[in-house]
């Protein structure tokens, strides 16, 4: 775990298997917003660990047993803006509390990400997702819940479709799906771009480039301002 002011913490190009623990121990004492996975060899059964929760024990304000690293020396300088990479509960019916609950960036570019864990949908807060050069082939129902997200980024992977859910994502500035699989689907009555992407009002790029796209849903031209790249 690398520690500057500048950047805070980078867990990129690490040959990451696994989330590291500390990462988890470290949002429990500072605001984690910002995290880079980026260019390791995790899969869609280690990341869905980011959308997790903690164990009752866990929550609000102490870890059970003793932490794995040196708290003091991992403690960024303040409240962590950028990192590129409990008590009892006192009552039965204390919602659980997410393990990255402020977490507003994440990039997991060039892993080995195949799919999209649902549980990644917990992380209501996302404004940024990086997801470049996987070989991720479906985009899951649960982004939906993404209403804050403005930048999601799935250039060079397997996608052969945007569902219908995507026009949930009512804050997306930038779609960048370039160099998909994105086209008509077997039936061809059925195009892989849904109309509801016209529901996208505050869209500025929208990069569907190296795909092989033969048309595109009328209800685009609802956009307020035409996208750049189409």
């Amino acid at each position: 775990m690398e520690d500057t002011q500048s950047s805070g913490v980078v867990y990129s190009r690490k040959k990451l298997q696994e989330i590291p623990k500390e990462i988890f121990d470290l949002a429990q004492r500072e605001p984690v917003k910002a995290l880079d996975l980026s260019f390791n060899l995790l899969t869609g059964a280690e990341v869905e660990d980011l959308g997790g929760y903690l164990r009752p024990r866990q929550q609000a304000g102490k870890l059970e047993g003793k932490p794995s690293y040196d708290a003091k020396s991992a403690r960024l300088r303040g409240s962590i803006d950028n990192v590129q990479i409990g008590r009892s509960s006192s009552t039965k019916n204390e919602p659980p509390q997410l393990r990255l609950p402020h977490l507003e960036h994440l990039w997991l570019t060039s892993n080995l990400l195949r799919e999209i864990p649902d549980d990644l949908g917990n992380l209501r807060s996302l404004k940024t997702l990086w997801l470049n050069a996987n070989a991720i082939q479906d985009i899951p129902a649960s982004f939906a819940s993404f209403v804050h997200l403005e930048i999601l980024s799935v250039n060079y992977n397997l996608i052969g479709r945007l569902r219908p859910e995507i026009g949930y994502m009512i804050s997306l500035k930038q779609l960048l799906a370039r160099c998909n699989r994105l086209g008509l689907s077997e039936d061809s009555r059925f195009s892989t771009i849904p109309a509801q992407i016209g529901l996208l009002t505050r869209l500025e790029v929208l990069d569907l480039a190296e795909n092989r796209i033969v048309s595109l849903p009328i209800e685009l031209g609802r956009l307020a301002t035409n996208p750049e790249r189409l």
